[in-house]
Parts: C-alpha cells; structure tokens; sequence
C-alpha cells in the first residue's frame, strides 16, 4: 500500500535531511508536503501533531523526538519497492533512514512552521476527547467525520482558515 508520505514524494522528503539550516529544511519540507493528496496531507498533518505531544511528555514515557521519528518514520515515509523483493526496504532505502528519521524529527517539532496555513481546517477526529473544548467527533457526542458518517474528506472546507495548534 500508498505510505502516508507517498512513493511519489519520497525523494523529495529524503532531500530535504541535506539542507543543513534549520529555517531552509522546514520551508522545503512545506512544500514537500504541500504536493501529497488532500486525505494524506490531513492525516500526516494530525499524525505529527500528535507525536509533537508524546514527545512533550518525553520525561514521562521516554519517548524524545529522536525516538518518535525512529517508530513513526519508516512506517509513513518510505522508498518505493522493487518487483520481486517482496516489500522489503531495499539497500537505498536502508541508508536513507537517517534522512527518513531526521525529516521526521522536522515534520513533529516544526509542525507549527510546516503545516501551519497548509491544512485548512479538518473536522475533528472522531477519537477527540470531550475535554478538548467541543469536537464534532463520536468520542464527543456527534457524529464521525462531517456528521453524516461518510468516510472521505469530501466534506472539508479547502477555503476554511487554518486550524490553530491547541
């Protein structure tokens, strides 16, 4: 299956690890993600915002940055396959996973910096806590997903302003 990070875009984000100064790297990784598909750009968006919040409370679960973007990074961001090498990583893709961590590490702590005005604002997980001030989602009362149970992102306003990072 499609990473969240698509085959597609794979160089572009290895690319990105190389810009040695912070600001460039961040501005590159923008326009990196702003090329994904709608649905991907949501989920990667909401994704690294939540490792952005596991690594805050790295004091308690151990889980620094570094250490987020070590489990979360192959899985989302990862080279296309060969035929015949049965999904495996291929040797290229094993000595991009420094890159692959790195951009990872990027996309959660500068979540602000690279998603900030890119996403336009998505209707709230269905998972949302109730304490979290309102949510459209199941967990706080309403219905998953634009209230009528559909299962696309049909329903998200491109136009709407950004979401503010709570």
């Amino acid at each position: 299956p499609e990473p969240l990070c698509t085959f597609a875009a794979y160089d572009a984000f290895v690319e990105c690890a190389n810009y040695e100064n912070d600001a460039e790297r961040l501005a590159k990784l923008r326009e990196v993600v702003a090329t994904l598909p709608r649905p991907h750009l949501v989920l990667l968006s909401r994704l690294m915002h939540m490792c952005q919040k596991i690594a805050e409370q790295q004091e308690v679960n151990k889980m620094s940055p570094a250490n987020v973007a070590i489990v979360v990074g192959p899985t989302i961001l990862k080279p296309p396959t060969q035929p015949g090498d049965g999904g495996a990583f291929s040797a290229l893709g094993i000595g991009d996973m420094g890159s692959v961590n790195q951009v990872t590490q990027d996309m959660l702590l500068g979540w602000e910096k690279v998603f900030d005005g890119v996403v336009p604002d998505a209707p709230v997980s269905p998972l949302a806590s109730p304490r979290g001030g309102g949510g459209t989602g199941a967990a706080a009362g309403g219905t998953p997903r634009g209230g009528n149970g559909s299962s696309t992102y049909d329903d998200i306003d491109s136009s709407a302003a950004p979401a503010s990072p709570t």
